[in-house]
């Protein structure tokens, strides 16, 4: 019943005439109500080409230093962001699952090796980029999760190519005369480094599969990709048939 007493009336606070709606705010016979909240959106699916275009901002902004202080933070807290988005290891992978260890600490290990015979020249940056990640942030979040020391050797392995020939046939480097692979490296009970050696190497399979993607990346796409793998010493000089391929 209303306040008027007719039956037929509704005694709710507002009605359609004299109630309005603001984008965060109902207003209702003079009374303010908060709306409900809004759905927050998605995350944002972050793309190999996102992050080209934050990089040139980041080449712009640099033309002009100590002038947008809190732009260039901001471009370099998203770089940040999209890199571990694009590097980082599944998150929704189970945990590493161990029993209690018997017998006496053994010295395990074991090599992967890098397929870089069974694909075209113009992909082989991005394997050992893959393993590393930027800065190595990939190999050691390997580590931390499987217990293993995860290592890149042989040939093609080094920074300095000078230094590699130099290393080549010297006493503890005869890995330099060994194809490309990933050294895996485990100390722990028998039972217990068995399965971290698996896991590890399980988990190194799949970042030495190339991306689909990778096949059609656009010419400056793969020459942004260079110098962020610069940081870890894996660029490689861009194919000559970069143009030809892809353009």
């Amino acid at each position: 019943m209303g306040d008027n007493g007719d039956p037929n009336v509704s005694n709710s606070n507002c009605s359609a005439v004299n109630c309005s709606t603001t984008d965060d705010m109902q207003v209702c016979g003079g009374e303010q109500h908060s709306s409900p909240a809004k759905t927050t959106s998605a995350q944002p699916q972050y793309s190999v080409e996102y992050l080209a275009q934050l990089l040139k901002d980041k080449k712009h902004l640099m033309a002009f230093p100590n002038i947008f202080l809190h732009l260039e933070r901001l471009v370099d807290e998203e770089i940040a962001k999209v890199r571990s988005s694009l590097f980082t290891l599944d998150p929704n992978k189970e945990a590493l699952v161990l029993p209690d260890p018997i017998g006496p600490i053994a010295s395990l290990q074991e090599k992967v090796y890098v397929p870089v015979r069974r694909h075209p020249d113009i992909l082989q940056y991005n394997f050992v980029g893959r393993i590393l990640g930027p800065r190595g942030m990939t190999a050691k979040q390997l580590e931390q999760e499987t217990g293993c020391k995860i290592m890149v050797r042989g040939r093609g392995s080094m920074r300095d190519k000078k230094k590699e020939e130099q290393n080549r046939g010297k006493p503890n480097w005869e890995h330099l005369n060994d194809d490309l692979h990933v050294l895996i490296q485990c100390e722990d009970a028998e039972n217990r480094a068995k399965i971290k050696v698996k896991r590890a190497v399980e988990e190194i399979t799949k970042l030495l599969v190339p991306a689909v993607s990778s096949l059609f990346l656009h010419p400056f796409t793969y020459y942004i990709l260079q110098l962020q793998l610069s940081d870890v010493g894996q660029a490689r000089t861009p194919s000559p048939c970069l143009s030809s391929c892809f353009l």
